[in-house]
């Protein structure tokens, strides 16, 4: 009876200390741009997750990023109830040949060729895009790479949706100067030529507040005494 408590007890608290994951998935084979198939660029999935304090996006790719070493990932983020870039000059905060459907007011830019600070914050105010941070991605291995912000860099509030889409791209980008076309995206970005213009669709996601581990205890230690007096 005391094992069983205790299992129970333990099984709360693994439970509370991990953030809620969605996997959303993209077909493979679907990079068309000029060079393809260049499958290190060819999305497979990504795994969005957040916690009280931060949101992630984990991307899994069909070739080995980390061997090409070379190429973006990006998140373009909408906020409800935020000023958007619709009709700004920029598309999003590197300037990329991609727009997010209904406008975008947060944007992660990442990039695999460099170990450490290789991964931008930014929010838009309703005139500029603004750099909130630089902080380090997170490579996993040859195809997986994961993104991770503060909640209160994007300006993200918990028990908010927010309209999202990620792709992959290459280089260029900077005002007057557009850079590279989304080459893969969670909502079937598949652009014939690097300098084609791509809008995005979107996906949305809920941003759920993760319960304390101190409530799933409760929770659990409840659970054990229910199962004991079953037993009796």
């Amino acid at each position: 009876m005391k094992n069983s408590k205790m299992l129970l007890v333990a099984s709360a608290i693994t439970i509370a200390a991990a953030s809620q994951a969605v996997i959303f998935t993209d077909p493979t084979g679907d990079v068309n741009v000029p060079g393809s198939p260049w499958p290190h660029l060819d999305i497979t999935s990504v795994e969005v997750t957040n916690t009280d304090t931060s949101i992630s996006f984990k991307y899994t790719v069909n070739g080995d990023l980390v061997a090409t070493n070379w190429g973006k990932h990006l998140v373009v983020i909408r906020r409800a109830g935020a000023v958007d870039n619709t009709g700004y000059t920029l598309p999003d905060a590197w300037n990329r040949r991609a727009s997010l459907s209904g406008g975008g007011n947060a944007f992660i830019g990442s990039w695999v060729d460099a170990p450490s600070n290789n991964q931008q914050n930014w929010t838009f105010d309703g005139t500029t895009w603004n750099q909130i941070n630089t902080v380090s991605n997170n490579i996993q291995g040859p195809n997986m790479v994961t993104l991770t912000a503060s909640l209160a860099d994007l300006g993200i509030t918990l028990g908010e949706t927010i309209t999202f889409d990620v792709f992959t791209t290459g280089g260029g980008g900077s005002p007057g100067n557009p850079g590279d076309t989304a080459v893969d995206s969670l909502t079937g970005a598949s652009p014939t030529a690097w300098d084609q213009d791509i809008t995005l669709q979107g996906l949305t996601y809920n941003v759920e507040a993760v319960p304390e581990p101190a409530t799933m205890v409760v929770l659990g230690v409840a659970a054990a005494a229910a199962l004991r007096r079953r037993k009796k």
